[in-house]
């Protein structure tokens, strides 16, 4: 059975007539009452009475007409989704993130495509650092990932989308709590709470190039797994930490942050592998400007909970 034996019948069947029918389909009587009989020996049924003055449809006719057009409408379906997917309208891809500090990106960039690409679905995988994300996109696990510099990102294109700024935080009666700013020297004898060195943190590369820019190094205190955890260290007295300006809204009572001039803003980047060729991913990147990259909050280092 053919779909072109089908539009046929369906032409007829409503037209109630094979002159009207061969108008309507742009061809001649003939080849298309071969179609109608081609088909009735494939259904094994008589569809339509005929004879040289009237067309009807038989009982088997009328309920083959309704599973023909939804034959048809399926057909149609089928062919404008294939149409949609090829073009990355509909599909999905999973987008790695790397935890608080990109949540900016991460929610403004979901929410455009919710807006503008209602077919496509965003399947987040994470929290990893920025090393774990390029390792997931080298080995194909994932399509697109936040990821921050400096890294190895051979392989791979990507897009800048932000520039953040690292802070340092302090206890609230810590010495320097009162000032808006210091420099790496201020800090270099004071105890440190880190992310972890062996997961690819960009940020935590980026602090020790800031120290040996200046002749010293960090006086590792305590290794925190994430930013949560370093927040609450730090609130506890264990030491001082690095975190980024995005991921203020950690903040904690009893917590300053302090701006790091001696520290460059950290480049905040989607990568992809250069040899993905999801059609759904070009259509993501595609949307994908500075805008993305915009703070949800104001100035962290104006942000300041005292314990009660």
């Amino acid at each position: 059975m053919e779909l072109r034996h089908l539009v046929a019948f369906v032409a007829v069947a409503e037209e109630l007539s094979f002159r009207k029918a061969a108008e309507r389909l742009q061809v001649s009587q003939p080849p298309l009452s071969q179609q109608i009989k081609r088909l009735e020996r494939d259904v094994g049924a008589r569809l339509l009475d005929r004879d040289t003055r009237r067309v009807e449809l038989t009982a088997a006719g009328s309920a083959f007409l309704i599973e023909a057009n939804r034959a048809l409408d399926a057909a149609r379906a089928a062919k404008m989704r294939a149409r949609q997917a090829a073009q990355g309208d509909i599909g999905s891809i999973d987008l790695g993130f790397n935890g608080p500090g990109n949540s900016h990106a991460l929610i403004h960039l979901t929410q455009r495509v919710r807006t503008r690409l209602p077919g496509v679905a965003i399947e987040l995988v994470g929290p990893y650092y920025s090393g774990e994300i390029v390792d997931l996109l080298r080995r194909r696990r994932i399509d697109c990932g936040f990821v921050r510099l400096p890294i190895d990102l051979h392989d791979l294109q990507v897009l800048e989308v932000a520039r953040d700024q690292l802070y340092l935080a302090v206890p609230a009666d810590h010495r320097l709590a009162n000032r808006d700013e210091v420099s790496i020297e201020d800090i270099a004898d004071e105890a440190v709470v880190s992310v972890p060195h062996d997961r690819g943190s960009a940020a935590a590369v980026a602090i020790d190039n800031a120290y040996l820019a200046h002749g010293v190094t960090a006086r590792l205190k305590r290794i925190a797994p994430d930013m949560h955890t370093l927040m609450l260290l730090v609130a506890s007295g264990v030491g001082s930490g690095f975190i980024l300006g995005t991921a203020a809204h950690l903040m904690l009572p009893g917590v300053k942050l302090i701006r790091v001039p001696d520290i460059p803003p950290i480049p905040l980047l989607i990568a992809w592998h250069a040899e993905n060729t999801n059609p759904t991913l070009a259509r993501v990147i595609d949307l994908i400007d500075g805008s993305i990259g915009t703070p949800l909050q104001t100035d962290p280092a104006s942000l300041s909970y005292q314990s009660e």
